[in-house]
């Protein structure tokens, strides 16, 4: 049931509840924010209660004896427990009724059915899904990249945000280090060794008619980032095969050792390419490890530096995600390697500054690059352009085109040098 309309009430002339199944939390969060209000009239009302049923005909939440679940000025949120099976949720359609008591006692009630699904569908069994991200290495610039895979579709839905609590490990000169991120994408300093990232994403979804699910899902990656190349290594099993060709009896074995030599010499070269153009040698140097039948990397490089620090030089001065709450200035989460800091104001309506503050090159309308991502509204969009020296402009706009607040969320920007 959509909103409910009201003619008779000096109050409100619209009741609608706005329901969030939160599976990350596991509570249906309810309230009654976007009803329609005649002036003040949300100060006027006396409360509303709120009931649930669950998908076998079960309250499991009844409206109060006395009292109301929400009282004026009606900005609250009703809080109530998922219910549990063997601990995982009770999945199907929930019945959630909101009734509001008007001023004279009349009563209005909306009422709207909520269907919980399993996160994901191949595993009724847990009540969360899986998500996969991209761990790739740049020997040359000496970097660890990090992307994160979009959340899948939820009852036919795309996610419209995300909020990401994730653990990086790597291997240090110094030994093991954690490091905490909200960010889906970012980069690292790369290290030989193991990289494993673990933690959990919180995705929301709008499926219309001010229902939301907020969706679970957990993330486990690992990843053996491998640059240096034991070239002797290499040699000396190079060397061996081709003593061996010349020992073997029978053409059909020359051939094998032959077939040996040259897919390892193709696998070396692919590493050193790979090495050489921006790429991640390690799934080359893996293979070319099996096929020699050694270690071609030394476990003494485990937590070795690769060229220096990933921002030595000029080029990308900051990464994050930007947040505005209502009409106040937004808040970001920066990047772990970030070279500079933002202090981001509201200068107008859906008009922001953003100051670069450390140690960088100035800012010019040549060298400055950009780029943003969308907001939370459909439609909606954000403008990022030069400024001054050490100013970025941002706009944000709503689907008319038009200046418009409380768009960003958890957006991301990224700010770089070109050389």
């Amino acid at each position: 049931m959509a909103a409910l309309p009201i003619t008779t009430s000096p109050n409100i002339t619209e009741l609608q509840s706005k329901i969030v199944a939160d599976l990350c939390g596991g509570n249906f969060l309810v309230d009654v924010s976007p009803s329609t209000w005649i002036s003040t009239g949300y100060n006027s009302v006396q409360g509303a209660s709120v009931r649930i049923t669950n998908p076998v005909g079960v309250i499991i939440k009844e409206y109060p004896t006395s009292g109301f679940d929400i009282y004026p000025p009606m900005s609250s949120v009703d809080t109530t427990a998922i219910p549990l099976i063997a601990g995982n949720y009770q999945y199907g359609t929930y019945t959630i009724a909101v009734r509001l008591t008007d001023a004279d006692g009349t009563e209005y009630t909306v009422t709207k059915n909520v269907n919980i699904c399993p996160p994901d569908p191949n595993n009724a069994t847990r009540k969360y899904g899986c998500l996969d991200m991209s761990i790739k290495g740049n020997c040359r610039s000496g970097e660890v990249v990090f992307l994160l895979n979009n959340p899948p579709n939820y009852k036919g839905t795309t996610w419209s945000s995300q909020v990401n609590a994730l653990t990086v490990k790597y291997p240090t000169a110094s030994g093991k280090t954690d490091v905490t991120t909200a960010l889906g994408s970012f980069s690292l300093q790369l290290y030989e060794g193991q990289y494993q990232v673990s933690g959990t994403v919180c995705a929301l979804y709008s499926y219309g008619d001010e229902v939301y699910f907020k969706v679970n899902y957990k993330v486990k990656c690992e990843k053996i980032i491998k640059c240096i190349i034991d070239e002797c290594c290499v040699f000396e099993k190079l060397e061996e095969l081709n003593l061996k060709i010349q020992s073997d009896c029978t053409q059909a074995q020359k051939d094998e050792t032959a077939s040996v030599i040259v897919n390892a010499l193709w696998l070396k070269q692919l590493a050193d390419l790979a090495g050489n153009c921006n790429g991640d040698p390690s799934d080359y140097i893996s293979q070319l490890e099996d096929v020699l039948g050694c270690q071609c990397t030394c476990n003494c490089n485990e937590g070795t530096p690769i060229i220096g620090t990933a921002y030595s030089e000029e080029g990308l001065l900051y990464k994050g995600l930007l947040t505005q709450v209502e009409a106040g200035d937004p808040t970001d989460v920066p990047d772990l390697e970030n070279t500079v800091t933002l202090t981001i104001a509201r200068v107008g309506v859906g008009q922001f500054t953003a100051t670069l503050v450390g140690t960088y090159t100035a800012l010019t309308a040549d060298n400055t690059f950009l780029i943003t991502g969308s907001g939370i509204s459909a439609g909606s969009t954000i403008d990022a352009t030069y400024n001054s020296a050490s100013t970025i402009a941002i706009r944000t706009l709503d689907a008319t085109g038009a200046a418009a607040d409380n768009i960003l969320y958890n957006t991301p920007l990224q700010i770089s040098i070109l050389s």
